[in-house]
């Protein structure tokens, strides 16, 4: 199977009379078919990244203010059964769909239907993160929920831990797209923006998949510290201690382990990057919450079958002695 690649489309070496129709042309290709207008004295300066895996794209796009325009011709023209989430990043920004007129801040999403007319305007030098979902992914939500875009704001710390979560995903995934798994970021995507949609309609619910998400979440930022433990990681998701255990119980799967599993795996991922060469495998292992040598010894063969001077012996005899190329 191919591997998801990264596509860059940038106005910087386009002349200035011809930045706009371009941009229109690259976005009508790679996210949706828009008309863009710009003021700047520079004309429009924009960038994107734009990454496609399937049934999913993402965009990081960045520029100097302007607006652009999805008309009703354009969405008879080019239609697009599309849910677009739109994580604004710089900039502030306004949004005018179905009679509604939404002001949209750094740390916000918007959430709206692409083939319902729009304008979409930025007042500052922006950067937003853009996810393209089929609308089929959004199960669960009456027909009427997108009639108008959706503003998602970091108010309550579920919120703020979401969109968190998602933005971090996201820009994990741009970066590194060769190692994500398509299938997955998939199903994190659609889940986030499912569980945000879902609070937005309902937000007092008790909601159990966004609590593991929550601690999911919550266990990434503090991995590192050894002190990390069920009981502060329940405080953040706002739950019981005894209530996250049910949880992971569920899946089969325990608090403890989890941080005991991604701990082992940043260290076995340490071991062969060529930055951290200089480092002894204790300050590798003590960087990621290991206080005792043994203990990470013992749990380091038992997950990886052998030890981690093994394993940093193996993959430096790898990179000095490569394997034959093949096509």
């Amino acid at each position: 199977m191919a591997l998801p690649a990264l596509r860059r489309i940038s106005t910087r070496d386009v002349p200035r009379e011809q930045r706009l129709a371009y941009w229109e042309s690259s976005a009508c290709e790679t996210i949706v078919g828009l008309r863009c207008s710009s003021f700047a004295e520079a004309g429009l300066d924009a960038e994107q990244l734009n990454l496609k895996t399937p049934g999913l794209g993402l965009s990081d796009i960045r520029g100097n203010e302007h607006v652009i325009e999805r008309t009703p011709e354009l969405v008879r023209r080019n239609a697009k059964d599309s849910v677009f989430a739109c994580l604004l990043l710089e900039s502030e920004a306004f949004f005018y769909q179905g009679n509604r007129c939404v002001n949209v801040s750094p740390g916000e999403l918007i959430v709206y239907d692409t083939d319902i007319p729009y304008l979409y305007g930025f007042v500052h030098p922006m950067r937003q993160l853009l996810v393209d979902l089929p609308k089929a992914c959004l199960q669960g939500l009456p027909e009427t929920a997108l009639a108008s875009p959706i503003k998602i704001a970091p108010v309550s710390g579920s919120e703020r831990l979401l969109l968190r979560t998602f933005r971090q995903r996201l820009l994990e995934a741009l970066t590194r797209p060769a190692a994500d798994n398509g299938n997955a970021l998939h199903g994190d995507m659609r889940e986030l923006l499912q569980l945000m949609l879902m609070n937005e309609r309902r937000p007092a619910s008790s909601l159990d998949t966004a609590y593991l998400l929550l601690a999911g979440q919550y266990i990434e930022d503090h991995l590192h510290e050894p002190e990390l433990d069920g009981a502060r990681i329940a405080a953040a998701a706002g739950i019981s201690l005894r209530h996250l255990n049910r949880l992971f119980a569920r899946r089969e799967q325990s608090v403890a382990r989890l941080i005991m599993t991604k701990r082992l795996d940043r260290v076995h991922r340490m071991l062969g990057d060529e930055k951290c060469r200089h480092m002894s495998i204790a300050e590798i292992a003590y960087s990621w919450g290991f206080l005792s040598q043994a203990h990470f010894s013992r749990a380091y063969r038992a997950r990886f079958g052998m030890t981690a001077r093994e394993t940093r012996q193996m993959r430096l005899d790898n990179a000095c002695h490569p394997g034959p190329a093949t096509a």
